[in-house]
């Protein structure tokens, strides 16, 4: 299986089709027509963001650049 992070720049591509598809199962099935399909839509934008779609990192760990120096971690 491809590994969900690329070499160049297009990160977390399949975020995208994952969370619309899973907010549209959750509207439709809440939800009949037009009304469920709207509301899985914005469900599964939300879904999407949530599953890292827009690449920003929130971990505070090493990471690429590593932790931050600052007076109460040593260089």
């Amino acid at each position: 299986m491809a590994a969900p992070e690329k070499q160049d720049g297009d990160r977390r591509l399949w975020a995208w089709p994952a969370g619309i598809l899973l907010g549209l199962v959750i509207g439709v099935a809440a939800l009949d027509g037009a009304a469920g399909i709207g509301f899985g839509v914005a469900i599964g934008v939300a879904f999407a963001l949530a599953l890292g779609a827009t690449g920003g990192g929130a971990g505070g760990g090493g990471g690429e650049h590593g932790p931050k120096k600052g007076p109460d971690r040593p260089a």
